[in-house]
């Protein structure tokens, strides 16, 4: 296992709900994955070399049944307070905003 991708985890929790319905037994989803390539390009994100780089992920990967059509909202809060090392602390709260379109509909281009 990487280190780097899941250090300070131990002391983190992490909530979600869809639509305002609490999702339940998260931990139960955590996933390490087998080191893979990792591209990144000039001028990135980042702010950091471009080139290929071995890399890892240690996270918690849902999956949700189908949502009906309409506005949904998918909230993720995460907070990790390592009293061990204190630079691995962090507090984080995201909302995505979904617009889910009947599978039968049909988009034109304007």
């Amino acid at each position: 296992m990487c280190t780097c991708a899941s250090a300070g985890n131990e002391y983190g929790a992490i909530e979600a709900s869809v639509d305002g319905v609490k999702l339940k037994n998260l931990e139960s989803y955590k996933a390490q994955s087998g080191y893979f390539n990792f591209s990144n390009a000039d001028n990135n994100i980042y702010d950091s070399c471009a080139g290929t780089y071995r890399a890892f992920a240690d996270g918690y990967f849902v999956f949700l049944e189908p949502l009906p059509a309409g506005n949904h909202d998918v909230n993720l809060k995460v907070s990790v307070l390592n009293p061990i090392e204190p630079s691995f602390n962090y507090i984080a709260d995201w909302t995505y905003h979904l617009n889910v379109v009947p599978s039968n509909s049909t988009m034109t281009e304007t």
